[in-house]
């Protein structure tokens, strides 16, 4: 495939060429739309088209971490994501959330399978809500991603909503907003900071 052959060659230009402790991937989601439903029809058409976009985001990124891996093993490879995987009243598996993006559905992109599989080094999970969100509560996400973390022996990072502080947003009328969210979440296993 020539996109893959192009990432590829990208990834390994990349990593030889450059002196850098880590990468963290990021923009890796797909969406249903003309362009990607025109890429599935010219693939064949045979797996069914979520099935299609779910593989193409599996095999850009397993292309990208292997390209990393057998070209600068000194390479950190992370992945940024979005708070949520799946709600749990989706998937059993998935957090106790009502999120209105879950990424394994609404970005056909199987982040946990992923770190499961040993692509990645780390997660940096964007955890921009506040300890009393109702739909995406901060404690709740970011134990969700720590446990995935732990579970797999890589680390936890954690990205805050600091331009929330003292703001009229849900739970940061406060200014200890983040200092109670550190605090909530330093003792979590996997976490890195």
């Amino acid at each position: 495939n020539q996109t893959l052959n192009f990432i590829e060659s990208a990834a390994k230009e990349f990593a030889t060429k450059y002196t850098v402790s880590g990468v963290i991937l990021d923009n890796y989601y797909f969406s249903e739309n003309a362009e990607s439903y025109l890429g599935y029809i010219k693939s064949g058409s045979m797996t069914g088209y979520e099935n299609y976009l779910y593989q193409i985001n599996k095999n850009l990124i397993k292309t990208v971490t292997d390209t990393f891996k057998a070209t600068n093993k000194r390479i950190q490879t992370g992945i940024y994501t979005d708070p949520v995987w799946a709600n749990k009243a989706n998937n059993q598996a998935g957090s106790d959330t009502s999120a209105a993006f879950e990424s394994l559905y609404d970005g056909f992109c199987d982040v946990k399978y992923y770190v499961e599989s040993g692509m990645f080094n780390f997660i940096v999970v964007e955890a921009l809500t506040s300890l009393s969100d109702k739909a995406e509560p901060f404690e709740v996400v970011v134990k969700w991603w720590s446990q995935l973390a732990s579970n797999n022996n890589i680390s936890l990072y954690v990205v805050h909503a600091e331009d929330k502080l003292a703001s009229g947003s849900t739970g940061f009328t406060s200014p200890d907003q983040i200092v109670n969210q550190l605090m909530k979440i330093k003792s979590l296993g996997g976490y890195g900071g």
